[in-house]
């Protein structure tokens, strides 16, 4: 019965959160955003106008059979095994602002941006206070669109300049951040990692990494992270990030802080 039950509340937090991790409207508000271009900014961007960085993973599932799913829809040649693909885009105090999917193993990042309805989303909603829009930053594997902006490619027979190529170093080396917060995700909910587990159409192997993505951004919101911290960013309230009303703020914390006396080690709050 126990799995049932954890079964139940992962599926039950994909269906009731799963179209805010899509997009949520409030969180990503006009001041917030230019919040996140200043940050970046200030540690040496040279654009004002980089909110995020959108990248994607993947996780890995037991090989399906073959009575119950096509293998080759879920077969990643770049990772050569069995994955659900994810797109997300992870913001400078470490949020998952942003989570698509899951999508065949099959698929590239390109064709999960392009399928999963986040370009429009930016192109309407992601502006600052001005009207002006704002960008995320990519990896080579995605094209150049509206609202989406990468690194300097040097032209047949030309190199870049100096500008140019301090640009695509800094912007490589806070990229960093997507890979730091996939990290956290499967440092405190290690059952991502044993793929052996993951049967798809046996369990509700989708909604695993959902919920632990949606757990991790309020272990985030409590308690911060090293790259919120470097990026001097203020993290919302754990009641601003699920929109609660002030009573079910307060319902909230006296049962967590009686959960964390109890229940929780300390190391799961460094």
């Amino acid at each position: 019965w126990l799995s049932q039950v954890f079964n139940g509340v992962c599926t039950h937090l994909y269906r009731r959160f799963q179209i805010k991790l899509e997009w949520d409207h409030v969180l990503l508000n006009p001041i917030r955003l230019r919040s996140y271009c200043s940050k970046i900014y200030e540690r040496g961007e040279p654009s004002r106008l980089v909110w995020g960085f959108i990248d994607g993973t993947h996780q890995s599932i037991c090989h399906p059979c073959l009575e119950t799913a096509n293998q080759e829809l879920f077969y990643s040649g770049h990772k050569h095994n069995h994955t659900l693909q994810l797109l997300v885009v992870v913001v400078p105090d470490r949020l998952v602002a942003t989570m698509y999917g899951p999508f065949e193993g099959r698929a590239g990042d390109w064709g999960m941006f392009k399928e999963s309805g986040l370009q429009e989303n930016i192109t309407r909603y992601v502006k600052d206070e001005e009207g002006d829009q704002l960008y995320v930053y990519r990896d080579k594997v995605f094209y150049l669109e509206q609202g989406v902006i990468g690194a300097y490619c040097a032209q047949r027979n030309e190199e870049l300049t100096l500008e140019e190529s301090v640009f695509n170093a800094y912007m490589a080396k806070q990229r960093m951040s997507v890979e730091w917060g996939f990290g956290k995700i499967t440092q405190y909910f290690e059952f991502n990692n044993l793929w052996k587990n993951l049967k798809i159409r046996l369990y509700p192997t989708s909604t695993y990494y959902f919920a632990s993505t949606l757990l991790t951004n309020c272990h985030t919101c409590y308690y911060g992270s090293k790259t919120g911290f470097s990026f001097e960013c203020s993290l919302p309230t754990i009641c601003e990030y699920f929109h609660l009303t002030e009573d079910e703020n307060n319902a909230l914390n006296m049962y967590i802080e009686d959960f964390f006396s109890v229940a929780v080690p300390q190391d799961f709050k460094e």
